[in-house]
């Protein structure tokens, strides 16, 4: 395995999700994703969003792909109270709003 596709991996290991131009900003070319993701070693789990093959996906997954996705996103009041407490009410869809 190459320096940079290790250099990929342990990004991925770290952070949970990557994009692209997660990648470069580090210095990485961001081909080793889509090279990664075909032998098997990523999933895609959204366009440009790359994740461990190994992870469990949870309800909360989305609220990270948002927040890789919107960095300046907020949770609306359904979503931030569905994410902090255990409710018998079904919230079914995120709510962010952005500036």
């Amino acid at each position: 395995m190459s320096v940079n596709m290790k250099k990929t991996m342990n990004y991925v290991r770290q952070h949970g999700i990557a994009r692209p131009r997660d990648l470069e900003a580090e210095g990485i070319p961001r081909e080793y994703l889509l090279r990664l993701y075909r032998q098997g070693k990523l999933n895609r789990s959204g366009r440009g969003m790359y994740t461990l093959p190994e992870i469990s996906i949870t309800e909360r997954h989305s609220y990270a792909e948002v927040s890789k996705r919107v960095p300046e996103a907020v949770l609306c009041l359904l979503s931030a109270l569905a994410f902090r407490v255990r409710s018998k009410h079904n919230f079914s869809s995120l709510s962010t709003s952005s500036r």
